[in-house]
């Protein structure tokens, strides 16, 4: 990966000012990051390489206006490795744990996924479970497919713990929820899944 990296940074160099100058002139004076991400392998650099890595593309890097901001920058540049191989071999037929990356990818993040939610609204960190709590990623899919949004109402007739409330609300929702069973609607337990979320 290191010699593939450091003949992208080669190219970005030979690119010339003006072009460096119209690369970088969608992050204005935003703050920023640099991340480096890898598709189809786990981890496969030290946090020191992942730096070194960095560095190399210091001259289209280093003269943006904005800040440096680790903790929550406006704006990503994203170093992306592709070691996704459907064969498990490299090209050259190396194991494809020791095979370089296929593709490299150098951009601005334009959006984030959603994942972070899976892990915010995860079952462990709830305060209140049933025999029939629905696993977060079913609740979001069905509070997408119903396109919950700040200012619409949502009416869950079978809520239980109220999974798919939790994650139409998320969304800006309000949410409304009906159970026949009364001992699953306790008032205490249901707002304490409700409540660690900010809702």
């Amino acid at each position: 990966g290191q010699r593939a990296w450091e003949r992208l940074a080669e190219a970005v160099c030979a690119a010339g000012a003006e072009t460096h100058r119209r690369w970088v002139a969608p992050l204005a004076e935003d703050s920023w990051c640099v991340e480096m991400l890898s598709a189809g392998r786990q981890k496969p650099y030290s946090e020191p390489a992942k730096v070194a890595l960095m560095e190399l593309l210091d001259e289209l890097l280093a003269p943006l206006p904005g800040p440096i901001s680790l903790r929550s920058p406006e704006q990503v540049v994203a170093m992306l490795e592709d070691y996704d191989d459907p064969t498990g071999r490299g090209e050259r037929g190396e194991p494809a744990a020791l095979a370089p990356p296929r593709r490299l990818y150098l951009g601005r993040r334009l959006s984030a996924g959603a994942s972070r939610l899976l892990h915010d609204f995860r079952l462990s960190a709830r305060g209140y479970l049933g025999r029939t709590t629905l696993p977060p990623e079913l609740a979001f899919l069905m509070a997408n497919e119903a396109r919950a949004r700040p200012g619409c109402a949502l009416l869950d007739p079978f809520c239980g713990t109220c999974s798919t409330l939790l994650s139409a609300a998320r969304f800006g929702a309000t949410t409304f929820g009906v159970e026949v069973d009364a001992r699953v609607l306790q008032r205490e337990p249901i707002r304490a899944n409700f409540a660690p979320a900010g809702l």
